[in-house]
């Protein structure tokens, strides 16, 4: 009787240690994990904190060129340095991207050469059509200080953006047709900005119809959340 309770009490022991042995090597896992994800946070708000420095001492201070973009061919681009829909907003487009330029471009986009298109710019925006296709209500008035001033539908700037000579298709009094499309376009992508928020911009991200070169770490992250399902 004495050796059963001495027995016991030696596996109660034994089973005491390995189920401490056990405990002590799950709380450093459990630690370890912890302290991985930390610093790996630490790193991530660090970078996302130097992007959003970055962004705030650079833009309006340096051009960003927006390229439309239409498969394999560049439709229009145009530097700016202020993406603000406001009076004159139509005078401030001074000069259209050349033709000579735009099938330089359409070169240097078919190569996925961005380095040339960025050239001197802060950043590279390429826009696919589908951007403006998805993000585009289908009706909608061009505000009452524009130039425009009046009712415009979605297919009408669509039509303009891809076509040959925009003066064909709009009532513009502008003689310059590549300066119409570049119009249209920045107005298009202001709007959309304005109205669809930010979660569109990164479902259109993740889509591959809007693409930013050079793109910050904090963007690359936020395009490889996983998608959610409803």
């Amino acid at each position: 009787m004495a050796i059963q309770i001495i027995l016991l009490a030696i596996l109660g022991i034994l089973l005491f240690l390995l189920f401490w042995k056990i405990t002590k090597m799950i709380l450093k896992a459990i630690t370890f994990t912890f302290l991985i994800l930390l610093l790996l946070l630490s790193i991530t708000g660090f970078f996302v904190y130097k992007d959003i420095k970055d962004f705030q001492n650079n833009i309006g201070e340096k051009p960003v060129l927006f390229v439309l973009t239409d498969q394999n061919k560049v439709l229009t681009a145009i530097s700016m340095e202020k993406l603000e829909l406001e009076e004159g907003f139509f005078d401030k487009i001074s000069e259209a991207t050349s033709p000579e330029e735009i099938e330089k471009l359409s070169s240097y986009y078919q190569n996925k050469d961005y380095s040339s298109m960025l050239n001197n710019n802060y950043k590279l925006v390429l826009t696919d059509i589908r951007f403006i296709e998805n993000g585009l209500k289908d009706s909608f008035v061009i505000g009452d200080k524009s130039e425009l001033g009046k009712g415009l539908t979605k297919k009408e700037i669509i039509d303009v953006l891809k076509a040959e000579n925009p003066l064909k298709i709009s009532d513009f009094e502008e003689t310059n047709p590549d300066k119409i499309r570049n119009f249209f376009f920045i107005f298009s992508f202001a709007t959309i900005i304005k109205e669809n928020g930010p979660f569109f911009m990164i479902k259109e991200m993740k889509n591959n119809n809007i693409e930013i070169y050079k793109e910050p770490f904090s963007l690359k992250l936020i395009k490889n959340i996983p998608k959610t399902k409803n």
